[in-house]
């Protein structure tokens, strides 16, 4: 998936180079989407509006007065 290249340094100390074969690659791209739908999932999930069956979504809890509950 990952192709090192040892490559001598100018002057100093060697270093290696790391490429992306063409499996790394298509992985890369298959992660890619799978996160990008993961992504857009998590945002709409987050982003949605509640359903109007759950009444303390879309009316909030009812008020507290004086410390007696409801």
């Amino acid at each position: 998936m990952v192709a090192v290249e040892w490559r001598a340094g100018e002057g100093g100390p060697g270093r290696k180079y790391y490429a992306l074969t063409d499996d790394g690659t298509r992985a890369w791209h298959a992660q890619a989407t799978r996160w990008a739908s993961f992504a857009r999932l998590t945002t709409d999930l987050v982003t949605s509006t509640p359903a109007a069956t759950d009444t303390h979504a879309t009316t909030g809890p009812k008020p507290v007065r004086n410390g007696a509950r409801p």
